[in-house]
Order: C-alpha cells, then sequence, then structure tokens
C-alpha cells in the first residue's frame, strides 16, 4: 500500500500536488511550516461548502444551536481552525464571535457581556453590554 510523507507534501510546494481540476481555488490555507516548507491546502468552493457543512455536522453533534453564542478563539489566518468553527456555526445560525486566538482579557470580557458562556440560552442582543 503505497504512504503519502509529508515531505513528499513539502516538496510539492506550493501546488504540485493539488487535486482541484479545473474549478479555480477561492481559498488558500497552510500548515504553519515550522518543521519545514509549509503544506498548501487550496480550496475550491465545493471544498469549502463541504468543509462548512462537516463543521456545522461537527458542532450540532456537540450541541451547537442556532440558540447558541460562540466564541472562537483558534487561529483566524493561515491556519483553517479559526474559519472552520467560524463557519460551521454560522451554518447552523449561532451566534459567531471571531475574537481568534490571544487577548485573553477581551476573550473574557466578551464571554461575559456577550453571553458566550450559556450554551443553548436565549439570545438577546439588545441587552448585551
Amino acid at each position: 500500500m503505497p504512504f503519502l510523507t509529508k515531505d513528499q507534501l513539502r516538496d510539492a510546494y506550493p501546488y504540485g500536488m493539488a487535486c482541484h481540476g479545473t474549478e479555480p481555488v477561492r481559498r488558500v490555507h497552510m500548515s504553519s511550516g515550522t518543521t519545514g516548507a509549509p503544506i498548501v491546502n487550496p480550496y475550491t468552493a465545493a471544498d469549502l461548502d463541504q468543509w462548512r457543512e462537516v463543521m456545522g455536522r461537527s458542532l450540532a453533534a456537540a450541541g451547537v444551536t442556532a440558540r447558541d453564542v460562540l466564541l472562537v478563539t483558534a487561529s483566524f489566518g493561515l491556519f483553517t481552525g479559526g474559519f472552520g468553527f467560524h463557519f460551521g456555526a454560522e451554518a447552523l445560525g449561532a451566534m459567531v464571535i471571531p475574537v481568534g486566538a490571544g487577548r485573553t482579557l477581551l476573550q473574557l470580557q466578551l464571554l461575559k457581556d456577550l453571553q458566550a458562556d450559556r450554551p443553548g440560552g436565549d439570545r438577546d442582543v439588545s441587552s448585551a453590554g
């Protein structure tokens, strides 16, 4: 059984192993590259739709609903994490606060003020703050 190694992916930087056919690339994310060349992940519109659906299903399985307020503390940018949580929660109709990584005091303030710590609670944005 053939295996694909991380070195092969690195050696193919940036698009050498991309498999998107003729569909245009709509977004690019990549690994950090801390142990070598970064690994580029091109996404087509279909890829993004599928990713949003999968993340929405994952969040739903964890109990997230349209009544929730989700504070996304994963990094945004070239890392895919923050965007996955963001778009998955939006697909469920949840309110999303895309604060990103760091700024701990701000995160705590937003948890309190925007009621992101009340899973399944009633969301009344008119009284937030």
